[in-house]
């Protein structure tokens, strides 16, 4: 799956256009419009090898990341 291809799933999927990501190796991790300014989102992780997607609540997103079972790198995205 491309991240373009990604994009799309999971805006489709979500029904809100993605205005950041971020690759996290085996997967990318999107963040959305409908969730700009509040506390309590749920980014949404599309795998790169199946195209599956999942919600991940931020809790679990901040404690992995800070555990290193996730690695974060930013991506430039031009559909904002």
């Amino acid at each position: 799956m491309t991240l373009a291809e990604a994009i799309k799933k999971v805006e489709s999927e979500r029904g809100s256009k993605v205005v950041s990501a971020g690759d996290c190796g085996d997967r990318w991790v999107f963040s959305f419009a409908e969730d700009e300014d509040k506390i309590g989102s749920a980014p949404m992780f599309a795998f790169k090898n199946n195209g599956q997607i999942e919600y991940f609540g931020v809790i679990d997103y901040i404690n992995s990341l800070e555990s290193g079972q996730i690695q974060f790198s930013p991506i430039e995205i031009s559909n904002k």
